[in-house]
């Protein structure tokens, strides 16, 4: 089988995922880890990467991330993604009328 690795030698890409991915990203990479389990060495592990990489590509919305301090080469890029439909997202979701400003300041923090 042709893991991530060996499509891309020199590039260690690293995912972090919930558990009901887990089992499919094992088999394309040996770099796979739980960060939302009780699995500490997973959590350790993820937030390590998340702080010491170059390239973060997220694909969904997660709050810790107004919280983390990447390092200033980092790029932190979110794919949205929505299987052909056009939608609006970020500050453009009209749920935003609905959130506290608390909430709305949170969610700016994530999208810068």
């Amino acid at each position: 089988m042709l893991t991530f690795q060996h499509a891309h030698p020199g590039v260690d890409c690293i995912f972090l995922c919930q558990a009901k991915c887990y089992e499919t990203l094992i088999e394309v990479s040996e770099f796979v880890y739980l960060f939302e389990s009780k699995n500490i060495w997973h959590i350790l592990k993820g937030i390590y990467h998340l702080v010491t990489s170059r390239i973060i590509l997220i694909d969904n919305y997660y709050g810790f991330l107004s919280t983390i301090e990447f390092k200033k080469a980092a790029q932190c890029i979110q794919i949205w993604h929505a299987a052909g439909a056009i939608k609006k997202f970020g500050m453009e979701d009209i749920a935003n009328e609905l959130r506290s400003p608390q909430a709305v300041d949170r969610f700016k923090k994530v999208y810068r």
